[in-house]
């Protein structure tokens, strides 16, 4: 039986924000070989949404995107992937250094505070995804029947990730069904769960994990 050790911090420091992705890039690989001295084998990085970030993560996964002067997967102590011809659409390298990784409960309070956050405008088609429809619920419907309460849709703590798994609960997408004009705040937490179900649960199957996170991206982008 395979026991997970606990999660421990590398390193921390501050920065003033002026950098590159490709010096993300070099501290990466800088932390890979000294750990790699020390006889510690890292497979992956993960990161939050930031584009410097997102871009580092493209660069070095080869994913519509190349280093024209690191060749990460050429180095000895790559590892190699076996991928069928038929996986064409497979999009890492059949060599990779070391994985690049989104944070999971970063993704889903990114999406939690855009839900909150004042000054976006959402819409889906012509239905406005708004914090108001849930203000309404919570007002109008017993809290028995949705559990939320005014402190999850005006948080102290835009971090809270228990918010973001109340909001898609069917007590809550079921009820938001009598509030007028609430069609479009009713689809945003069902295209939520789906990243849950495929980021968080760690009951999920592989399979129902890639159907769950591509339903999710597929739907953002249409």
């Amino acid at each position: 039986m395979q026991v997970s050790p606990n999660p421990f911090l590398l390193s921390a420091f501050g920065t003033n924000n002026e950098y590159e992705s490709i010096d993300i890039i070099r501290r990466w690989i800088w932390i890979f070989e000294q750990s790699l001295l020390k006889n510690v084998r890292i497979v992956g990085f993960s990161t939050d949404g930031d584009p410097k970030y997102l871009r580092a993560m493209r660069l070095v996964t080869g994913f519509f995107a190349t280093l024209p002067n690191i060749k990460l997967n050429s180095y000895n102590d790559a590892f190699h992937v076996k991928i069928q011809k038929k996986c064409n659409w497979y999009f890492l390298n059949d060599s990779q250094r070391f994985l690049c990784f989104q944070d999971a409960t970063h993704l889903c309070t990114k999406l939690h505070n855009r839900l909150l956050s004042r000054k976006a405008n959402m819409l889906i088609g012509n239905s406005c995804i708004s914090i108001d429809y849930l203000s309404t619920l919570i007002q109008n419907v017993p809290k028995l029947r949705h559990g939320l309460v005014e402190s999850d849709i005006f948080p102290q703590d835009r971090q809270n990730f228990s918010f973001y798994v109340k909001i898609c609960s069917d007590g809550v997408i079921n009820n938001l069904t009598n509030v007028p004009n609430s069609e479009g705040i009713i689809l945003y937490p069902r295209l939520l769960r789906p990243i849950i179900i495929a980021y968080n649960d760690k009951e999920t199957t592989p399979i129902h994990r890639l159907y769950h996170a591509w339903f999710s991206v597929f739907v953002s982008r249409w």
